[in-house]
């Protein structure tokens, strides 16, 4: 009896513990699925948030691509009219300085044609003073002898040290002005002793192949055209000097050397040698071959020697055959520093040799080039064998 009320006991015992296990689990179960809820709404709500971001960021992509076109175009538009501008200052200065060069040109047209009407003028009362008998001079004669040179440069002008003054020709009128001041004489004696008018004083401005500015003041002389020769006046003026062995006229103006190549014809080879000078101060890199410009006083065209003598540091020169032009031939410069080296401007390089049609240049036809060299050797017998 007892025993069986014990077992009824264990059993009226276990089925409340079945319920609460079943409850549990029913709980869990229902946890479980109200998480799993849960999670999809919140991947949902992720999902929808990260398309709308990647909206955004393409909208914010194509703003930004939309804005840099648009400065980009607005740039190209300021560049065209910064072009335009630019373009028309251009025009607009051009036509400046063209109409300036007209005005001027026919200024001194006017004057060249007043100079010519006061020439007729002076000749009419010479003429009218010699028919009564009353012949007046101002001033001497002098002897200049005028040559005129045909086929060359307006660059190139006559130095005469024996012509007492600076005269030029009645085209060259239109090139400078006048100077109010009187003529130092009335008229020039030429070549076989006629009486040359003078018209006036003009001013003169002239570049050298260095670039420097040289201002002559010259007479002009009915009867001559395109003539130009500087005289003693010129060079007393100044203190020049005539160097004959360099053949170069030197002064000093402003503590500044001005140098003026010149030629000399007429000896026996037709040129002499002249000094060979730096045209322009050149800059000429770490190791390496630069061409640079000298000066040479000789005809365009002509062909000589340029022979280096004189020390000039690290870089090299050689003894080159070149061509002149306006003055001007081109030299190769050997640079053997690592760094760069300055020559300056007007720097003796050394003297040009003119070569006349008596002397033959040799020039390299590429025979003596080491694969044509090995060629003649092997030529000549086997390789193994003695030459």
């Amino acid at each position: 009896m007892a025993k069986t009320r014990l077992v009824a006991t264990s059993t009226s015992v276990s089925g409340p513990t079945e319920r609460l296990v079943d409850d549990e689990s029913t709980n869990e179960s229902t946890v479980s699925e109200s998480s799993a809820t849960k999670d999809c709404d919140e991947t949902n709500a992720s999902s929808s948030e990260s398309g709308e971001d990647a909206n955004e960021g393409e909208e914010v992509d194509r703003a930004r691509g939309a804005r840099r076109k648009a400065r980009k175009r607005a740039k190209r538009e300021r560049v065209k009219i910064l072009l335009a501008r630019k373009r028309s200052v251009q025009r607009e200065k051009a036509a400046e300085q063209q109409r300036m060069s007209d005005e001027r040109l026919a200024e001194r047209q006017r004057v060249a044609d007043e100079a010519v009407k006061e020439l007729e003028e002076r000749k009419l009362r010479r003429a009218r003073d010699e028919a009564e008998g009353r012949v007046r001079q101002q001033g001497k004669p002098a002897r200049v002898s005028l040559v005129q040179h045909r086929g060359e440069e307006v660059e190139q002008r006559t130095l005469d040290s024996g012509a007492r003054y600076t005269v030029a020709g009645t085209e060259w009128m239109q090139y400078g002005d006048r100077v109010e001041r009187a003529a130092p004489v009335d008229y020039l004696e030429g070549i076989g002793g006629f009486l040359l008018d003078v018209m006036g004083v003009w001013e003169f401005h002239m570049r050298s192949v260095f670039g420097e500015i040289i201002r002559v003041e010259a007479c002009i002389v009915s009867g001559c055209t395109d003539e130009f020769l500087l005289g003693v006046d010129f060079m007393r003026g100044h203190g020049a000097i005539m160097d004959f062995d360099r053949n170069e006229v030197r002064y000093t103006t402003a503590r500044r050397a001005v140098v003026i190549p010149f030629r000399t014809s007429g000896d026996a080879n037709g040129a002499r040698v002249a000094a060979v000078r730096m045209v322009r101060r050149t800059e000429i890199g770490a190791s390496a071959v630069t061409p640079v410009e000298v000066s040479v006083a000789a005809n365009d065209g002509e062909v000589g020697v340029f022979l280096p003598t004189k020390y000039t540091g690290a870089v090299m020169l050689a003894v080159t055959v070149t061509k002149v032009q306006n003055g001007k031939a081109i030299v190769p410069a050997v640079n053997a520093k690592q760094g760069p080296v300055r020559l300056p401007a007007r720097q003796e390089l050394g003297h040009w040799i003119p070569l006349d049609s008596s002397v033959e240049l040799l020039q390299m036809n590429g025979e003596l080039r080491r694969e044509r060299i090995n060629e003649w050797v092997n030529g000549l017998g086997g390789s193994n064998e003695p030459l």
